[in-house]
């Protein structure tokens, strides 16, 4: 309607304050708006400001939830909700969907001669947030009455108390965009709300973390961290082979700096890899419970989990970090080295029968790594040393096992107890307790059912030279159940080729 000038019937308003960029700002919602004509032309252009005032309506207030209302240490955060448990939330409302007849309801309503006899059902849903900034949307479906809907009104405060939440996962690809990753469903009626008085609300949110400067980061190897950066660069989505269900999934890394130059690595996965674009370079971040991730006790990157969350606050020190990384030269910023998970094209590349590798160690001509889909023959004697004293003191379990596949066997092959642990599920401590106590035999029987089954590993193989005699030191990286598909892939290549290779004798 660009330039027609349309003349519009406005039914509803409203009005609500919202802390953002530093000011307070008024967000102003037309609730029900009907083009009443286009115009192509106006007579008389008129500028008046209209005046709109902001009414914190009390109807449906009871004075009883003041006996309810609870002491500020049993007030929870969003964030913390869970399935099972007692919670209670101070919350304001700070969007909210219109009230829309379901597809199937119109649809009988359209089919139902006389519209005898139907009860049309609505959808709708709005969205809360707490003292803290934690965002929730909360979903209806296939409602039939309209009440509740009213009840709950736009930039007011309410008391929420649930037990045993409905929660459902949210859909991140298309749902809506609040910083928890999971919704709440009234369906059920686990949730109460009830309406509060403006005063025993709150001002503006404040988000409750501390932030945690990139260099102190980089001396650490475990935890979580709650991090503000702005975005330099972001790596295309990768896909790679899950090592922890042998399936494949995706990962993304972005890179963030801070206010002093410092550049961290953050890797993503699933359906996060794609909510970024190159649009999104120089956006400030601020990111909660962001894991730390290290390799061989070094720090190497952070990589967000279920429980990260994104937030748009606090927001002055968001824009005081966008102005300074402004100045910034992001070309000459130092970025750190990653090492990257394999993809199928690279296992392909590395993937050796047995008896390649024997040949391959034999000729002296040693990868540093292999992949193989191979099976356990023996688990070997399970050995334990430890180094150091007190609170330094370092135990590491090890064991010698044999393997093998259709065309040899391979022995020694040493496996630690960290390759172990992943393997049958279990706390590396736990496998280490089990080792050192006098009875082996349950980690035997958590341990004997991987035998003869087809596993994939992924071996290290190294020379040492002691002074007269150089040794071939093999290793497992990695051991996990299968990826069946990549499998039978390879075995149909192998076996196409083995077929071509004896037609061309």
């Amino acid at each position: 309607m660009e330039n027609r000038y349309p003349v519009i019937d406005v039914r509803g308003i409203s009005v609500y304050e919202k802390f953002s960029s530093g000011k307070v700002i008024k967000i102003i919602r037309f609730l029900h708006v009907e083009v009443v004509s286009i115009e192509n032309k106006i007579l008389h252009e008129l500028k008046n400001a209209l005046t709109i005032k902001n009414i914190y309506s009390l109807d449906g207030y009871n004075e009883s939830v003041l006996s309810e209302f609870p002491s500020e240490d049993l007030i929870n955060e969003l964030a913390n909700l869970e399935i099972s448990g007692n919670y209670k939330f101070i919350v304001q409302i700070i969007d909210k969907s219109a009230f829309n007849e379901t597809v199937d309801s119109k649809m009988r309503r359209f089919s139902n001669d006389g519209n005898e006899n139907h009860i049309p059902l609505f959808n709708y849903s709005f969205v809360v947030i707490d003292r803290s900034g934690n965002e929730l949307k909360f979903v209806a479906f296939k409602q039939n009455s309209k009440t509740f809907y009213d009840y709950i009104k736009l930039g007011h405060f309410y008391y929420i108390n649930t037990k045993n939440a409905d929660l459902t996962e949210k859909k991140n690809e298309y749902g809506y965009k609040t910083n928890n990753d999971f919704e709440g469903r009234l369906a059920t009626n686990r949730f109460t709300f009830k309406l509060l008085p403006k005063e025993m609300g709150f001002t503006y949110p404040q988000v409750k973390f501390d932030i945690s400067n990139f260099s102190e980061i980089k001396k650490r190897s475990e935890g979580t961290v709650n991090i503000i950066g702005a975005i330099v660069k972001l790596d295309n989505p990768s896909p790679f082979v899950n090592n922890e269900t042998s399936q494949m999934s995706v990962i993304r890394y972005i890179y963030l700096v801070d206010n002093t130059k410092n550049v961290i690595a953050i890797s993503m996965f699933g359906q996060r890899c794609f909510k970024f674009n190159d649009e999104d370079i120089g956006k400030v971040l601020a990111i909660r419970n962001v894991s730390i991730k290290s390799i061989q006790g070094k720090f190497h990157s952070l990589t967000l989990t279920k429980i990260s969350q994104f937030y748009n606050h606090p927001e002055p020190e968001l824009d005081r970090l966008k102005d300074i990384v402004s100045e910034f030269n992001f070309k000459d910023l130092v970025l750190p080295v990653l090492k990257r998970p394999e993809d199928e094209e690279e296992i392909k590349k590395k993937l050796y029968s047995i008896q390649a590798l024997v040949d391959n160690v034999d000729a002296n001509i040693c990868p540093t790594y292999v992949y193989g889909f191979y099976r356990v023959l023996q688990w070997g004697l399970l050995t334990s040393s430890t180094k150091g004293h007190g609170d330094s003191k370092i135990t590491t379990v090890l064991t010698k096992v044999s393997l093998y596949d259709e065309t040899a066997s391979l022995t020694p092959v040493t496996i630690f107890s960290n390759k172990l642990a992943k393997l049958i599920g279990m706390p590396e401590q736990k496998v280490i307790e089990l080792t050192i106590s006098q009875n082996v035999k349950p980690i035997y029987n958590l341990l004997d059912p991987f035998k003869h089954q087809l596993l994939f590993f992924k071996i290290n193989i190294r020379e040492n030279y002691d002074g007269t005699k150089t040794y071939v030191n093999k290793s497992i990286e990695d051991i996990r159940l299968p990826n069946m598909a990549l499998y039978s892939e390879v075995l149909k290549e192998s076996t196409e080729y083995a077929k071509k290779y004896l037609e061309d004798q």
